[in-house]
């Protein structure tokens, strides 16, 4: 499957989808670089450090022991998705203004919906279409800075590939 297939078929993790058992760090990285991977266009993903930066940070809660929970997982998920579009700061900022709004479960799943409804709507008509049209995305209107950086992580995507491919004719062509 080629990176535009992936793109077109790309699903978020829901929160129900997200692993019950809590995960060692290393299961963590593998897991969400996994479940990410057609995402990372310009990132290579998850690692150690990262994760024990947000911690020492504060972006994400404190772990009990060594092992990492639902939570923990869906709090990195966010983090690796917005950052790709905003500095850490922000992304700190963004989530504490959510979690203020509702409970993380709530958020996590909006997320989750609105990335994989940006991704597949910008990459939906790649096989019909003979130029670029951008699709109109609806606001959450109850979670506007969701919506609005997950067209934006969608929009980056497309804009990195056409400039990889060296031109927007060529999507599609990597492995020819």
């Amino acid at each position: 499957m080629d990176r535009i297939q992936e793109l077109q078929h790309f699903v978020c993790p829901k929160w129900e989808d997200l692993p019950k058992q809590s995960l060692f760090s290393k299961e963590v990285i593998q897991y969400i670089n996994q479940e990410l991977a057609p995402l990372l266009i310009d990132s290579k993903g998850l690692t150690v450090t990262m994760i024990q930066n947000y911690s020492k940070w504060g972006v994400m809660p404190k772990i009990e022991g060594r092992k990492y929970s639902r939570q923990h997982i869906a709090v990195l998920i966010t983090i690796v998705l917005y950052k790709q579009v905003l500095n850490i700061e922000s992304v700190h900022q963004g989530m504490a203004l959510q979690l203020r709004m509702m409970p993380l479960e709530e958020a996590y799943n909006i997320l989750a919906e609105s990335i994989t409804q940006s991704i597949q709507s910008i990459f939906q008509n790649f096989d019909n279409q003979p130029g670029l049209i951008l699709p109109q995305q609806a606001i959450n209107p109850k979670a506007e800075g969701i919506s609005v950086i997950s067209t934006a992580l969608a929009l980056k995507i497309l804009g990195t590939l056409i400039i990889d491919l060296k031109g927007f004719d060529h999507l599609g062509d990597e492995n020819e």
